[in-house]
């Protein structure tokens, strides 16, 4: 018998029917996923203004679906969202990736820079602006070339502001724990951004929350 989805809200589906893709651990079943999903979707609504603006916009959308799939634990790099059609978008995304696997693939290695619920947040505002239809793939210049496209930034912009306010993090922890690239490996806005990355610069408030 096909498992029963989870619903959140009037937009958002988790769909975790894929044992193949899940069958690592004793714990990484189905059910599990569909529950640790929605574990952090509650957690983002409930811990942040920003997690609240956005669930609540894209519950907003009647008559779209956001679809959260599985992918492989081990494969970080398969996480992506990508429009179906105009009203349907696909997450695919494995909450236990970023619990410690990431750290161990070597693409957080101070294992600071990502959690389960900010690459899922990054993943929705993906999934928000596909489907109000303001998808930014517009190439950036020079300055931004960090990024593939304007909705890239915007991505980490946002997700950035939600981390700042999840951890209320202090005007000397942002540069080196904010994200400063689309990459998949992390990289630290202090990193990339060397001029304004400074723990006491006024370009850096619009992250407190």
């Amino acid at each position: 018998m096909a498992l029963r989805l989870q619903l959140y809200g009037n937009t958002i589906m988790i769909d975790g029917d894929f044992p193949d893709t899940l069958a690592k651990s004793w714990y990484m079943t189905p059910d599990n996923y569909q529950i640790e999903v929605l574990g952090r979707l509650r957690f983002i609504e409930a811990k942040t203004q920003s997690g609240r603006a956005l669930l609540g916009g894209l519950n907003r959308l009647k008559g779209r679906i956001c679809r959260i799939i599985p992918v492989r634990y081990d494969n970080p790099g398969s996480t992506i969202t990508n429009p179906v059609d105009s009203r349907r978008s696909l997450i695919e995304y494995n909450p236990w990736t970023w619990n410690f696997k990431d750290k161990l693939l070597g693409i957080d290695l101070t294992n600071l820079g990502y959690d389960p619920d900010d690459v899922l947040f990054h993943e929705l505002v993906h999934a928000f602006l596909q489907l109000a239809q303001i998808f930014r793939s517009k190439g950036q210049e020079d300055h931004f070339r960090q990024y593939d496209n304007r909705e890239d930034f915007y991505a980490v912009l946002f997700t950035n502001i939600y981390v700042s306010e999840r951890d209320k993090l202090s005007a000397e922890e942002i540069a080196k724990r904010l994200r400063g690239s689309h990459k998949l490996t992390f990289e630290t806005l202090d990193a990339r951004e060397h001029d304004i990355a400074q723990a006491n610069d006024p370009a850096l408030r619009f992250y407190k929350a």
